[in-house]
């Protein structure tokens, strides 16, 4: 189980906010593990972790084994149970990611959805760091996708 830190908001929650009386919503969340089961062996208790959009997969489908989880058929996210809040939740610890300690919790939220789909975007379409990329919108996902296509060293 998970200590929720802090959780940013997103325009997705409050989409499923709309339609969704029956859940805890939240996916940008930053907490400390509390307790973890005996087969988790990514997270040590008192590690600072994040997790976002996607709670878990089957993770042998044609789709999870290709990297592109969000597509299984078996998917449960955010909005099945507990979500970032509350004060503690559950989750799958291979859907969990350490955060390093040099990076705020606050800071940390935002990267576990909007930092998470343009990172995605960036490496899956194979972008050099001598790339030219046209980044359209500066909102939630268009200033962090400035930031990574800087850091990465693109025009």
């Amino acid at each position: 189980s998970v200590a929720i830190i802090c959780c940013s908001v997103c325009y997705t929650d409050t989409m499923f906010a709309a339609s969704s009386d029956d859940c805890v919503l939240g996916h940008e969340v930053i907490g400390r593990v509390e307790s973890k089961g005996e087969d988790v062996t990514n997270v040590e208790i008192g590690d600072v972790v994040g997790f976002g959009y996607i709670r878990s997969t089957c993770l042998n489908c044609k789709y999870c084994l290709s990297g592109q989880e969000n597509m299984c058929q078996q998917i449960t996210t955010f909005s099945n149970g507990v979500g970032g809040f509350a004060s503690g939740s559950v989750w799958d610890s291979r859907f969990v990611y350490k955060i390093p300690k040099s990076i705020k919790p606050q800071h940390a939220g935002p990267l576990t959805c909007a930092g998470a789909s343009v990172f995605g975007a960036l490496y899956g379409y194979n972008i050099s760091p001598t790339a030219t990329v046209g980044i359209v919108g500066i909102g939630g996902l268009g200033h962090l996708a400035i930031k990574f296509a800087k850091a990465w060293g693109c025009k």
